[in-house]
């Protein structure tokens, strides 16, 4: 388990082996109820709730540049993560990779580099083939001077 409270602020684990979802076997011979289907369907729409909730709040900081709007879209990211990562049998590589993204943007927007860096390999690890984020992460770098590492 890894805690990540330094980086959202608010406790949270997350265990590795959801994170990749390929390394759990799945019951053989045995359908998921229909209640473990309801339950993955409301954690995948609390979870992108959330996520607007946060770009809303993103985007209101980029207009108006108060500090609370980028703390709360970066709290709202952070929950909407944690909300993808306790739904079961989802397959979250390209939604979990853009709300790390995103929550990486908010954090590189305030000058917390280092826990934007972090949030861009996430990206990186769940989605290998945007070049968007590889860039993102790269200016981290720059950003805390550590320029070889960046053009690697």
């Amino acid at each position: 388990m890894v805690d990540l409270s330094l980086f959202i602020g608010i406790n949270v684990t997350i265990n590795n082996k959801i994170m990749e979802e390929g390394d759990i076997p799945k019951p053989k011979g045995k359908e998921p109820k229909k209640s473990d289907h309801r339950d993955q369907v409301q954690k995948q729409k609390l979870a992108s709730e959330l996520y607007n909730e946060a770009r809303e709040s993103f985007a209101r900081y980029t207009r108006e540049k108060d500090l609370k709007d980028a703390n709360h879209a970066i709290l709202k990211f952070s929950e909407a993560i944690t909300c993808l990562q306790s739904a079961p049998n989802n397959d979250k590589g390209s939604t979990h990779a853009k709300y790390h993204s995103e929550r990486g943007e908010a954090f590189m927007a305030i000058g917390h580099y280092q826990k934007a860096m972090y949030d861009f390999g996430t990206a990186i690890r769940f989605d290998e083939k945007n070049a968007q984020y590889y860039a993102n992460r790269g200016n981290c770098m720059m950003m805390l001077n550590q320029i070889n590492d960046a053009l690697a």
